[in-house]
């Protein structure tokens, strides 16, 4: 009888907490792009500015109090998402890095024994149990379950400013890219030095001012080439094999771009903090969309940075000065096939667009 009554105040008290977080909550989910009557390819999901808005959207969460820290964005630079959609988010201003997961509601934040010089680029290895993060001139690593700190690469100054960090968790490698000595590094995620891929240049095989790195499904190494304004791509054995991109204002050209991510599909998003945007393209480098524009309405972004999708298609985005990370569905001819119920929701909120 006693549990009984426990469970029906439960249930009584989600329905009241939940009533009332709606009510102060915004809703996002009839914001679709491109607007009717063209079938929409991005919706967006959710804005998160601090872990009150995490725990907003999720009503047991904050009922029962599963969350483990509190923290706001300042200027959220990297973005990396694990296995069990657990987002990991660096932040420039407030100089450390949060953690939050949508479905359970919970956050925490992730210190190193030795504290913070300056948070930077974020990666995971989830067959490893490890994550990488950019710390000033050095990179820690963490493990995946306990988040204490376990070791670190690049205390004896391997590097001058590591931007970019990519897994290639089959053959147990850490990619690093430098953007102020121009090379990218490959290290054993136990921290050796196994060689150096690329070195400063124009030419094919050179980098210049590399930042975001990401892995695609064949262990392959895609490179923001920021001032050569292009996507490199090398081979696991470190040989350029392809490059997308140029200088200017189209669609598939660049003016800033900053990071990339890789979808379980092998769509590429890359961001531009100059265009205020993300564009998305093949393994080919053949553009599909764009995204963005200037901007701190719902959708719009201010210098975006990181960028992250998980095994569902959500892409994360840092939008850097808006203090926020933004949160789409990225909503494929395979997603509109396994949702034919989204076809119709769309239907009935036809003004729906950013």
């Amino acid at each position: 009888m006693r549990f009984r009554n426990l469970l029906l105040l439960v249930i009584v008290l989600g329905f009241a907490f939940g009533c009332a977080l709606n009510q102060g909550r915004p809703d996002y989910s009839g914001i679709f792009w491109p607007k009717a009557p063209d079938r929409p390819r991005i919706q967006l999901l959710k804005i998160i500015y601090s872990s009150k808005d995490v725990a907003q959207a999720n009503t047991a969460s904050k009922l029962l109090g599963a969350s483990g820290g509190g923290w706001s964005f300042m200027k959220p630079h990297g973005v990396a998402v694990d296995d069990n959609d657990n987002v990991y988010v660096s932040d420039t201003g407030n100089i450390g890095i949060d953690e939050f997961n949508l479905d359970t509601g919970e956050t925490s934040s992730l210190t190193p024994m030795g504290g913070w010089s300056l948070p930077g680029a974020i990666a995971v290895d989830n067959a490893d149990g490890l994550i990488a993060a950019v710390n000033g001139k050095k990179i820690d690593m963490y493990d995946l379950k306990t988040h204490q700190d376990k070791y670190t690469i690049g205390q004896g100054g391997d590097f001058n400013r590591p931007a970019g960090l990519a897994f290639d968790q089959t053959r147990k490698i850490l990619y690093v890219s430098d953007s102020r000595d121009n090379r990218l590094y490959a290290y054993s995620i136990y921290g050796k030095r196994e060689k150096v891929l690329a070195k400063p240049g124009l030419k094919k095989g050179n980098v210049f001012y590399p930042l975001g790195l990401a892995t695609d499904a064949k262990g392959n190494l895609y490179e923001v080439d920021s001032m050569n304004w292009r996507i490199k791509v090398f081979s696991p054995e470190g040989k350029e094999i392809r490059t997308w991109g140029k200088h200017g204002d189209r669609t598939g050209m660049f003016d800033r771009p900053k990071a990339l991510a890789i979808s379980k599909d092998g769509f590429v998003f890359v961001t531009d903090a100059q265009f205020c945007n993300f564009q998305v393209f093949d393994e080919l480098g053949r553009a599909y969309m764009f995204f963005g524009d200037p901007g701190d309405k719902p959708g719009r972004f201010l210098i975006p940075e990181g960028i992250a999708v998980d095994d569902q298609d959500r892409i994360y985005v840092a939008d850097s000065q808006n203090g926020r990370v933004e949160i789409f569905q990225l909503m494929t001819d395979a997603w509109w096939a396994k949702h034919p119920e989204g076809l119709a929701y769309f239907k009935t909120h036809p003004n729906g667009g950013f």
